[in-house]
This record gives C-alpha cells, sequence and structure tokens, in this order.
C-alpha cells in the first residue's frame, strides 16, 4: 500500500493511493489532497484487517440495490402483499 504523488499532462498534481484488496487485486484510487489519501488509506487499512472492506469498483449501485429490493418485494409473496411493490418503486 502506498501513496504516491502524480502530475498529470497538463500540469495537475495528484496524489495515488495503491493497495490490494481482499482478493489480492490491485486497486488504485485518485485524491487533490495528500491528507485524503492517508484519510482513505487510513479506513482501507482498517476493513481489510478487519476482513470488510468492499472496492467502489466491485460495489452495486443504488439503482441496482433498489431493483434488488424490489425483486425481494415481488418474491416474499408470504410477507408481502403485491400492493406495496408499486409503494416501494415510488421510492427509487
Amino acid at each position: 500500500m502506498s501513496i504516491q504523488k502524480r502530475v498529470s499532462p497538463n500540469g495537475t498534481v495528484y496524489w495515488r493511493f495503491d493497495y490490494r484488496d481482499l482478493q489480492g487485486k490491485r486497486r488504485a484510487k485518485s485524491f487533490k489532497k495528500k491528507e485524503d489519501a492517508k484519510a482513505y488509506k487510513t479506513k482501507v487499512d482498517s476493513e481489510i484487517s478487519a476482513g470488510t472492506h468492499v472496492s467502489d469498483l466491485t460495489s452495486i449501485s443504488i439503482g441496482e440495490a433498489g431493483d434488488l429490493w424490489l425483486q425481494r418485494a415481488r418474491f416474499a409473496i408470504n410477507s408481502l402483499k403485491h400492493a406495496r411493490v408499486p409503494w416501494r418503486r415510488k421510492y427509487l
């Protein structure tokens, strides 16, 4: 895990944090400020130690989470009425 200073072709300075996730896959995230990169590194270090880290690229989007929520409402016939599905849809 490392934080490196980078300069883009147009001269913009940014800080890049490189690390390996729980599956051993290399990940990287860039920041405008070194302090932000350090804070993210601290967060990732603790999440990896706890075994709870999920990369931003592998987590699902809000839209995908909403679709899963609706699907579960449709198929949980025993605990939910079908009338509640349209009610849930308006919150997405």
